[in-house]
């Protein structure tokens, strides 16, 4: 698509999450392949750029203003982005910018007026400043923790500022032949394929100043330069107004669902269905992004949990005869000596445990209806191929996920699996990383249970889809988290 098509169909594509990032990358895109301005034969080419650089470094490395960096070995057309395989008008960063670590430590600096430039979005404040000048400014620790490597963000500082240990400061070795801000642009752009890859260690993943002075660099004419922080500038602008429409957009959510899920008497409800109408008629526009369908969703469970998604029927079965159903199924359980199953009932010891329901329906403790097959403790011995491990981080809140992928042996499996098999219509559980969220278990393969999670096998004809959503209804959750009890004694 050429830059024509974009800007005229931008209005269309704007409403995605990313449309003004990958907007900064086109752009960005244009101004090292030379297209964002005219092309005119007075413009330096690359290798004088670079000549002119290189001379300004030898002086400044006379002088002991900076170090003396040993040589590198060519670029590889491998080293550049995906798209890129001219290497003719690439430079190494360390040839053109001094690499700086930062001073401050972060978490013992002292408020003050200068910014300090840290790992987050935003700025914290320093007593005192580590540089003056501009600056891109590079996170050299992995923001996602450890044994994962990721950037989420650079930044560009002016003026005199502090900057964390955990981050590398890039000052260009002539502002006017290529700048801070154009790096930080390229940068930021191409942060995973550049950066990302660079990064190095098993648990405190990381990145070296060596690493980053190797990082290839586009060289561009001062005049495209110009041009792209004029667009970047546009593309500010229209983030921060992305942002403040997105802001509005969710309140705007936010205040339907609610209307929603408060309007009195739900099911015969003529407000109740006015709510629902303006919801869904303005459905494409208020629900954009996932977050917007996953409240509607919860709120849609929250009103069923609740019985008023529709109006109750007197002619309904009552709970009391589904109830009965269930107690003969547990005791006839507990006599063929299941011992995880009690025969009484559990006594319902808190009235906040529970919330407003129809008159017809009951409550019941969750031990009461389901049998507890617990694989709680310690971790089974894992392999590298064999059956499949499900995992509390493979138990999602409605559905089961198969990555990350684990697996045990088949001995270990036979030894392992002795408290019971899971099997298709049971509804997993997780105790803990995350606690709470439930699943039904919908295939028929052999898969082993880990610890952290519990599989609830139903009695009767109780319907493991609506316990599961019940489980992770925003009524069920909050008793859980809040409320000191044990699990069996939790209602539904």
């Amino acid at each position: 698509m050429n830059a024509v098509r974009l800007l005229e169909y931008f209005d269309r594509i704007a409403e995605a999450p990313d449309a003004v990032s990958r907007l900064r990358k086109f752009i960005l895109d244009l101004a090292v392949r030379g297209k964002l301005v005219e092309q005119d034969q007075n413009d330096e080419p690359a290798s004088e750029l670079l000549k002119k650089i290189l001379r300004q470094r030898t002086k400044l490395e006379k002088e002991g203003t900076i170090a003396r960096i040993k040589p590198w070995c060519p670029i590889d057309p491998s080293e550049l982005p995906c798209g890129y395989s001219d290497i003719t008008f690439f430079a190494r960063l360390g040839y053109l910018f001094s690499l700086q670590k930062g001073l401050t430590g972060i978490q013992g600096a002292k408020p003050g007026k200068y910014p300090l430039i840290v790992t987050a979005s935003h700025r914290a404040s320093c007593d005192h400043y580590d540089f003056e000048g501009s600056a891109a400014i590079i996170p050299i620790v992995s923001s996602a923790g450890h044994g994962c490597a990721s950037i989420n963000r650079l930044h560009y500082q002016e003026g005199k500022f502090a900057v964390g240990s955990i981050l590398c400061a890039a000052f260009s070795l002539d502002e006017d032949l290529l700048s801070a801000r154009f790096v930080y642009e390229y940068l930021s752009a191409y942060k995973e394929e550049l950066l990302v890859p660079k990064m190095v260690g098993t648990a405190n993943v990381s990145l070296t100043i060596a690493k980053i002075a190797e990082v290839p660099i586009p060289l561009v004419s001062q005049r495209s330069q110009s041009r792209l922080y004029e667009l970047m500038a546009l593309c500010d602008r229209l983030e921060a107004s992305q942002a403040k429409r997105e802001s509005r957009r969710n309140r705007l959510v936010s205040a339907s669902v609610k209307r929603i899920g408060q309007s009195e008497d739900v099911g015969n409800s003529e407000e109740f269905r006015d709510h629902v109408r303006f919801h869904l008629h303005h459905l494409p526009r208020l629900a954009t992004r996932p977050e917007h369908v996953k409240e509607l969703r919860q709120t849609i469970l929250n009103l069923a949990v609740r019985g008023k998604l529709v109006p109750q029927d007197p002619n309904d079965e009552p709970a009391s005869e589904l109830l009965l159903q269930v107690d003969v199924e547990r005791h006839k359980i507990v006599r063929n000596g299941e011992r995880r199953a009690d025969f009484d009932c559990q006594e319902i010891l808190q009235k906040e445990m529970t919330w407003d329901v129809p008159k017809s329906w009951q409550y019941r403790a969750l031990s009461d209806l389901m049998l507890f097959i617990d694989y709680r403790g310690k971790t089974p011995v894992k392999t590298n191929s064999g059956i499949r491990l499900i995992t509390a981080k493979n138990i999602r809140s409605g559905y089961l996920k198969f990555e990350p992928e684990e697996f045990i042996s088949e001995d270990e499996y036979m030894s392992w699996m002795t408290r019971g098999i899971p099997r298709v219509g049971d509804v997993l559980f997780t105790t803990e990383a995350p606690m709470g969220n439930a699943a039904v278990v919908n295939f028929e393969e052999r898969f082993a249970l880990a610890q952290r999670s519990i599989c609830f096998r139903l009695y009767s004809e109780l319907d493991p889809f609506f316990v599961s959503l019940q489980i992770n209804s925003a009524p069920f959750q909050s008793v859980l988290h809040f409320c000191p009890a044990k699990l069996e004694e939790i209602v539904c």
